[in-house]
């Protein structure tokens, strides 16, 4: 098995963190939309993505990672697809999520698929949509079991030519680099950065290229003010 080239990507810059009075009247409060900002940044990482031959694009279901995949995906290709895989959500901490004795809401595929039209509401993702809750709550541990369990299971249902793009969070970018590429440094995750894991000889091993690199985005980050969830 040939293994792809993966682009791992954080979500762009979220509204809740930017508006905080947002949280206390939204229906989702763990689950904010992407600012003006965020949407651009999401653009610039498609448009420096587009020569690099992605065909698939998997995402954590949360608004904000899904609304960066589908303006990604718009500068990538108008056939390109998006693929709901709970794998990639945010990491389910206890401390994150201390008044909710579930775990964070997000919306079904259904209501996703409504609202962006290359989302593929047919496929089966390696978490079902009921791990917010059925995940929760979530070790570090556990986390880095997720991601591993996400991407090598990714690579062996999807025989694809091209290349793909995971979209995910603070927490789940920065476990996936480490489970792909044991000893990469350790780097900040800011806002739609983006990663580049280069395939090895090795089945599931890879060398890393860019690095949380954000150099293609034509706006500044404070990067000492990003959270990481």
């Amino acid at each position: 098995m040939n293994n792809p080239k993966l682009y791992i990507a954080r979500h762009g810059e979220r509204l809740d963190f930017v508006d905080p009075k947002w949280y206390e009247s939204a229906e989702k409060p763990h689950d904010p939309p992407l600012t003006h900002t965020g949407k651009e940044q999401a653009k610039e990482l498609g448009i420096k993505l587009s020569e690099c031959n992605i065909t698939h694009i998997f995402t954590s279901p949360f608004s904000r990672c899904v609304n960066t995949a589908s303006n990604a995906a718009a500068s990538i290709s108008p056939h390109t697809r998006i693929y709901i895989e709970p794998g990639m959500c945010e990491w389910l901490s206890a401390d994150w999520y201390q008044e909710s004795e579930r775990g964070p809401v997000w919306r079904s595929v259904q209501s996703l698929a409504a609202e962006f039209s290359n989302i593929d509401a047919d496929y089966e993702p390696v978490y079902p949509m009921s791990h917010n809750f059925d995940g929760f709550p979530e070790s570090t541990k556990e986390l880095a079991s997720r991601c591993t369990k996400t991407y090598r299971s990714l690579l062996e249902r999807f025989q694809t030519t091209g290349n793909i793009l995971l979209v995910g969070h603070g927490s789940s970018v920065y476990s996936l680099i480490e489970v792909l590429v044991p000893g990469a440094p350790r780097k900040s995750v800011p806002y739609c950065c983006l990663t580049e894991c280069i395939p090895t000889e090795e089945k599931f091993k890879y060398s890393l290229g860019m690095h949380c690199d954000v150099s293609f985005q034509t706006g500044s980050q404070d990067i000492s003010k990003t959270r990481y969830i």
